[in-house]
């Protein structure tokens, strides 16, 4: 799925548009906004952006729902052609699990040879639970590195491979 924070919704429900605006740009040393907020072409009303958060019942769903499912047909041309799917997470934490639970839905699922790479520089953070790995065909890999680390040396290997 694709994730964008640049694609907007009304605050009032006056459509079920999802608007496409700029993202207001902000100070680097404040993290202030400096230009005008987003609002609705419609109402006029503030934007914001268009990300299932907790608790949000006037949430617009059409893009999700078509994002759902073109997810699940991507997971089964993988599986349909027996390809191997290797899912990489970097730095992703614990306080909200909704992206470790998806990779390891993903790891565990029978239909797929998956990999799951876990990356975070805090150590218990990059455990890969044990039922996870439990009659897996495919390798769970736990990195207690940050993410730029892994991905320069990951890229000095491919480099030094390709002049072989």
């Amino acid at each position: 799925m694709v994730c964008r924070i640049d694609v907007f919704e009304t605050t009032r429900e006056c459509s079920q548009l999802v608007l496409s605006l700029h993202l207001p740009l902000t100070r680097n040393n404040t993290n202030c906004v400096i230009d005008p907020l987003s609002v609705c072409q419609d109402c006029n009303e503030l934007a914001t952006s268009n990300v299932l958060m907790f608790g949000d019942s006037g949430f617009l769903g059409n893009r999700y729902n078509q994002q759902i499912h073109h997810y699940a047909q991507f997971q089964f041309s993988v599986a349909s052609k027996k390809a191997a799917l290797v899912n990489v997470e970097l730095g992703v934490g614990t306080a909200v699990p909704t992206v470790r639970l998806e990779s390891e839905e993903t790891f565990m699922d029978k239909r797929l040879q998956a990999h799951l790479i876990r990356i975070n520089p805090l150590a218990e953070n990059s455990v890969i639970p044990a039922h996870c790995k439990r009659g897996n065909k495919g390798e769970a890999v736990e990195l207690s590195l940050d993410a730029l680390t892994v991905l320069t040396l990951i890229d000095e290997a491919v480099e030094k491979r390709s002049k072989k």
